[in-house]
């Protein structure tokens, strides 16, 4: 980082760019009138004292800005380039914006700086007659201005600075921001700034690789209620306002005003034709409102973004290891092992809870198995899909008295190594290995998994453990042969169906969260891999899947879970043991309310 300390001894001081910018630069506001100073408002003084810690750091002056609308970043990002290449010699910059209107709006501001700067080191500039680009000739810098997909924004240069401009918006993002970072040098200034537009683009993944720590890039994130004109005081024909449930929440969290209140329902009906989620995405108040998945998602992304912000806070304690069938077949080992993840080991298991005296009752312990094809791939647990990518396999236990998942697993795994796992899953939570307390197991059949049904019945049998434990669509009356039986195991998967199970997580994640932000902490999903696949699960012309590029695994393994509880008798329950039939049924209707069984 010697080389950014040199910028700053010949620049001057980054605590006086504030100075700089009003004392020579003229902007052109967003209200009606004619040029003014430029003052930095609150969102860029907070981002100046960024890059200025970052600097006192010495880290690499890498950043990216996820924001609101109309808190003025291009302006501030352009007057910081304007400085570099007019202050420093043989400095090369570039701007990239999404659309060829913007990139003429910025080359207008770069203008209008050097018109109106008054100062005696002010360079001449060399005429380029129709071209985007600022030169200096005396000093040898320059300033290029593209738009993205155009010729010009993929020629081969190294520039030493570079402000990408609403990126989540460009086509071909990950190509031309590839080519970039490739050809500049690695202490060059990078600035990418966007509002949101979804998931599963470039700027999407870059975002959440900044904010977990895993790129050099700082993330930045301002939302609409820095910017002091997003706040509408009270008309003299307005009645005086009442809060709702989650303005009343909003204002205690982020220290609102009962005018911005006011304008933020102003601009959800006004601005964003009353769409709360595009009133999120233009205008967000935290990095998780922005992300609003593309085209129609399925669940309602503010509740699971309400229990993914809940979960991170009050995370369940869980173990990772493997499980270890012993040589005579009749138990099962859990093995703990820290250095083993649930993603991407054979036999890999998360556990949230070990079986128990009660969790070996009857019909309490659901099995579900999302098969895929597949060979075993030391891989990173992540939502999204790299190229080439095959599906995973995924396998979750719900524990129905506890009413969530106990362990879950997801692998790449073989046909014959998916039957091994559910047959391990299945003697570790049968207990005494008594018939009845031998869980229920549901596995789709589509696809691969009519081999891993084969090989899963192949091993029951061997052990003796009844196929009747084994979910299998409803059956016509009469006489069935037993490979007749065989062939209903496992739930087909088609898209009328595949909507009915679905919309079983649909409304339990929508009953989780109440108006307060309330999440109820028995909740069907408890790892964050699972609750994020949610957000990336659309609904496109009635087709539901996940968004391109994205998985969809731990969803529909959730779903067969809880298909299975729907159509399953209710657990016993121990109180049978101890207070008689009359307090066990009760107990049984008691949990048909609960699930909406009547």
């Amino acid at each position: 980082m010697a080389r950014v300390k040199n910028y700053w001894e010949i620049v001057g001081y980054l605590n006086r760019f504030d100075e700089y910018c009003s004392d020579l630069l003229m902007i052109k506001p967003t209200e009606a009138g004619g040029l003014v100073p430029f003052e930095l408002n609150a969102a860029q003084k907070y981002f100046l004292d960024i890059i200025v810690k970052a600097v006192e750091e010495e880290r690499k002056p890498r950043f990216i800005v996820l924001k609101s609308r109309k808190l003025g970043f291009s302006t501030f990002i352009q007057a910081f380039i304007y400085r570099l290449v007019t202050y420093l010699k043989y400095f090369e910059a570039a701007t990239i914006t999404h659309e060829a209107p913007a990139t003429q709006n910025l080359h207008r501001m770069l203008q209008r700086y050097y018109n109106y700067f008054q100062d005696e080191r002010k360079p001449a500039r060399k005429s380029v007659g129709n071209q985007k680009r600022l030169e200096f000739s005396e000093i040898g810098s320059s300033v290029d201005l593209f738009t993205a997909g155009t010729d010009d924004s993929s020629r081969s240069f190294t520039p030493q600075a570079i402000h990408a401009s609403e990126v989540a918006f460009w086509k071909n993002a990950e190509v031309v921001m590839t080519a970039l970072m490739n050809a500049m040098p690695d202490d060059a200034w990078i600035f990418i700034e966007t509002t949101a537009n979804g998931m599963g683009n470039w700027f999407y993944e870059t975002w959440q690789s900044a904010v977990e720590g895993k790129s050099d890039f700082i993330p930045v994130f301002c939302g609409w209620n820095m910017n002091p004109q997003c706040a509408q005081a009270k008309r003299p024909h307005e009645a005086d306002m009442k809060y709702t449930a989650e303005e009343e929440n909003l204002a205690i969290k982020y220290r609102l005003s009962e005018n911005q209140i006011r304008w933020r329902r102003w601009a959800i009906i006004n601005k964003c034709g009353d769409n709360l989620d595009t009133f999120h995405q233009e205008y967000p108040i935290c990095p998780e409102e922005a992300f609003i998945g593309s085209g129609n998602p399925y669940f309602d992304t503010e509740k699971v973004t309400r229990i993914i912000n809940y979960r991170r806070a009050n995370p369940y304690p869980f173990r990772t290891g493997v499980l270890q069938r012993s040589l005579d077949n009749k138990t099962v080992k859990f093995i703990e092992d820290g250095s083993i993840k649930a993603d991407g080991f054979p036999n890999g298991l998360c556990l949230y809870e070990e079986p128990d005296r009660l969790t070996q009752v009857k019909n309490n312990i659901i099995i579900a198995h999302d098969p895929a094809g597949g060979v075993y791939t030391n891989t990173e647990g992540s939502s999204k899909k790299r190229r080439g990518d095959t599906d995973f396999s995924v396998t979750g236990v719900l524990n129905r008295q506890l009413n969530r998942q106990v362990a879950w697993s997801r692998n790449k795994l073989n046909y014959d190594q998916q039957a091994e796992l559910l047959l391990n899953l299945i003697i570790y939570y049968s207990g005494t290995y008594q018939t009845n307390q031998i869980p229920f197991v549901i596995i789709e059949r589509t696809g691969a998994g009519v081999a891993v049904i084969t090989a899963l019945i192949s091993l029951m049998r061997q052990l003796s453990i009844p196929l009747t434990r084994l979910y299998r669509k409803t059956l016509a009356m009469g006489i069935i042969t037993e490979e007749q039986s065989e062939n209903q195991i496992g739930f087909m998967t088609q898209e009328d169906n595949k909507h009915v199970v679905c919309g079983l997580l649909q409304q339990r994640i929508r009953e989780s969260v109440d108006a307060y932000e309330h999440v109820d902490d028995i909740t069907t999903i408890p790892c964050l891999y699972g609750l994020e696949e949610c957000l990336t699960f659309v609904n496109n012309g009635g087709k539901i899947r996940a968004q391109s590029g994205y998985w969809d695994d731990y969803v529909m393994m959730t779903s067969l879970l809880l298909e299975a509880n729907r159509v399953l008798e209710p657990p016993e329950s121990l109180a049978t043991e101890y207070y008689g039939t009359r307090l066990a049924r009760n107990i049984k209707n008691r949990f048909y309310k609960k699930q909406g069984i009547w």
